[in-house]
């Protein structure tokens, strides 16, 4: 009798969620689409909807010690478990700060970056069901990240609360207005085959990367989804962009750099002189017309070697939680759209304070601004093998480079390995990829 009890009891502290669903939506739709609802919402959303947001957050990369997901539901207030997919009672009782939403999912992390991942999944998540009966809607607000951490007793400080709510929306919205004022950029694909369920199974971080440049249409694409226009305008008549922000101010405006074989960019989104919110552009404007990667890779020897391309995410204020959430939102959408577009990527953080500073020093950038992320891009190997110690003898017909991504032989005629230095390279030999370590 009393393990019946035991475990009637246990049942009633776990609350089993759907497996969560497919549905048809591209995340490039779903980043072109999505806006946020600050009130006017009600408390009719599924567990479906809601599987299907936590299961996206938990897709997450890791980089803190710790990470945990709150869901405050009108019954009960629960802890997340992804393992099993399942909600742990937390506490009893209604905990949401809005007694019209749904649910309210809070997420604790050691960096506000990370908790900008979870985040941005969980509103892209949300979105992928406005093709359906679901009006799924949601907010980050900072008045109910304030009342869970005065209300929910979580073990780690919660750094943003997304509401979720029931409301009339728009729907998905293929207009694309990200056009280049000064054709810079060509304009960006809002129509992919890809799903975002699918996308986000196995969101990793690639170690190798094809040292040849990156196309400037994968470029293009890759900023306007970390940071570009949308269809959306703001409360207060701003242009949306693919991430939030917090009151719309737009934090990281004027703050991401591209770095590549050509030189240092930095990225607007408004016509010039770009500071102008309620505007809307896709270009590149010529910070430094030199190639400055290896400057970069000496300075930062942990980014990937051989990555063709880097894009360097700032902040004003690297005390404020808003611009470090907004570095995360932007982070997680570039790697998003690299995956999306079949590339190897992968962010590097957090960024220690001499690192900044170095990273300033060899880009040129303002001092105003602060490196947080360093994203790294370029095309896939498709085969990779790890060569053995080989004696410098000759080899076949291929195309080399060094480690640090600098072509520095092709040839159609064979050739006798003694003319390369000792070190490690990598071979396309017959359009395969070989790392060779010479002796």
């Amino acid at each position: 009798m009393i393990n019946f009890i035991f475990f009637s009891l246990l049942i009633l502290q776990i609350e089993t969620l759907p497996s969560p669903v497919i549905n048809r939506n591209s995340f490039e739709l779903l980043s072109n689409s999505r806006y946020s609802f600050h009130s006017g919402f009600s408390s009719n959303l599924s567990d479906q909807v809601l599987s299907n947001i936590l299961w996206a957050m938990a897709r997450a990369p890791i980089i803190g010690s710790y990470r945990e997901i709150y869901v405050a539901k009108p019954n009960n207030l629960y802890l997340y478990n992804p393992e099993n997919h399942t909600l742990n009672l937390h506490l009893t009782g209604n905990r949401r700060s809005n007694s019209n939403s749904a649910f309210e999912i809070g997420v604790a992390t050691e960096r506000y970056e990370e908790a900008g991942f979870i985040i941005q999944l969980g509103l892209l998540a949300a979105t992928s069901f406005w093709d359906s009966l679901s009006n799924a809607v949601s907010c980050p607000m900072q008045s109910a990240t304030n009342y869970a951490n005065n209300n929910w007793s979580p073990i780690h400080p919660i750094r943003l609360v997304n509401v979720y709510g029931f409301s009339q929306r728009r729907g998905i919205d293929t207009t694309n207005i990200a056009i280049s004022s000064d054709s810079s950029l060509p304009r960006p694909v809002i129509y992919q085959h890809d799903t975002f369920e699918i996308l986000i199974r196995d969101l990793s971080f690639d170690t190798i990367f094809l040292p040849s440049p990156l196309s400037i249409e994968k470029i293009s694409q890759i900023l306007w989804a970390g940071y570009g226009v949308t269809p959306h305008m703001t409360a207060n008549n701003r242009r949306g962009l693919t991430v939030p922000s917090a009151v719309a101010n737009y934090y990281l405006t004027q703050k991401i750099y591209l770095v590549n074989e050509n030189g240092v960019y930095r990225y607007h989104n408004r016509l010039p002189p770009g500071t102008n919110l309620t505007t809307a552009d896709h270009r590149i404007e010529v910070i430094v017309n030199e190639d400055r990667r290896s400057a970069l890779r000496n300075a930062i020897p942990r980014i990937p070697q051989t990555a063709p391309v880097y894009i360097i995410i700032c902040v004003g204020d690297t005390s404020s939680n808003y611009h470090l959430l907004e570095a995360g939102f932007v982070g997680i959408q570039m790697l998003l759209q690299a995956k999306s577009l079949n590339l190897s990527s992968s962010l590097t953080l957090p960024l220690l304070p001499n690192e900044r500073n170095l990273i300033r020093e060899v880009l040129s950038l303002p001092s105003s601004d602060f490196p947080v992320i360093i994203f790294s891009c370029g095309e896939k190997i498709s085969e990779i093998k790890e060569g053995k110690k080989v004696k410098k003898e000759s080899f076949g017909r291929f195309k080399i480079y060094d480690f640090l991504g600098r072509k520095i032989l092709e040839t159609n005629k064979p050739i006798d390995a003694s003319r390369l230095k000792k070190g490690v390279y990598f071979i396309l030999y017959e359009n395969l990829w070989r790392k060779i370590v010479v002796n």
